[in-house]
């Protein structure tokens, strides 16, 4: 009986380490299995963006007035064109910017119909901030200044402006760029700037560009 017995407990821990190296090679496949899911997902999503890149270069080749820009270019709003392409097991859709209406524009969007804020002076900076963004006439032109010296290369503060000595005083202190914006979204290290306020002007302004306003092309608000 003690035989049997020992017998019974070998073969019953046998089973057991079996049933653990299976569920282990189980795990390990399934892992597998999922990594090489997502890394087809991505090369697929890699080629459908790839073509849409494509598909927008080919637009603008076709532009036959490259010096002035229109809203009747074959680059801007074409549903036909730029809504839903199926390519590769995907479907890829060009949205510019969303028309006063709400209705979705399906096309490019020149970046020349914003306010370039490095370029842009004290005064166009200060009244987009009071139209786009709400706010009062000091406040607006606090604000302008201190764009004007996140961009300029020197640490002279303007009257309502900021310089280094205040951005480094902060909990997470940081230096002022002295030098022009590379991205849109670098307003937010601006002295003055909430979240909210940046949500609203955001749409209305850009980098790049020559720097005068694609009046063509330009919203209403700007």
């Amino acid at each position: 009986m003690r035989r049997r017995g020992s017998v019974l407990l070998y073969v019953v821990w046998v089973m057991l380490l079996l049933s653990l190296f299976a569920s282990s090679v189980g795990s390990r496949s399934l892992f597998a299995l999922d990594t090489a899911q997502r890394l087809t997902e991505q090369l697929r999503a890699a080629y459908v963006a790839r073509a849409g890149a494509r598909l927008a270069a080919a637009a603008l080749a076709e532009d036959q007035t490259a010096t002035v820009d229109g809203l009747g270019e074959p680059w801007a709003h074409n549903p036909g064109r730029f809504k839903d392409h199926p390519f590769g097991g995907g479907t890829f859709r060009i949205v510019g910017d969303v028309a006063p209406s709400g209705a979705v524009q399906y096309g490019l969007t020149d970046e020349e119909r914003r306010l370039n804020v490095n370029t842009a002076s004290a005064e166009a900076l200060q009244r987009l901030l009071e139209v786009a963004g709400g706010l009062r006439d000091n406040e607006a032109q606090a604000l302008a200044e201190a764009i004007l010296d996140w961009r300029d290369p020197d640490d002279d503060q303007r009257p309502s402006g900021a310089e280094g000595f205040y951005y480094r005083s902060l909990a997470h202190g940081y230096d002022c760029k002295d030098g022009p914006f590379e991205h849109v979204e670098e307003l937010r290290l601006l002295r003055g700037m909430t979240p909210q306020l940046y949500e609203r002007l955001a749409p209305h302004v850009t980098v790049f560009g020559a720097g005068p306003v694609n009046v063509n092309t330009a919203g209403r608000t700007v």
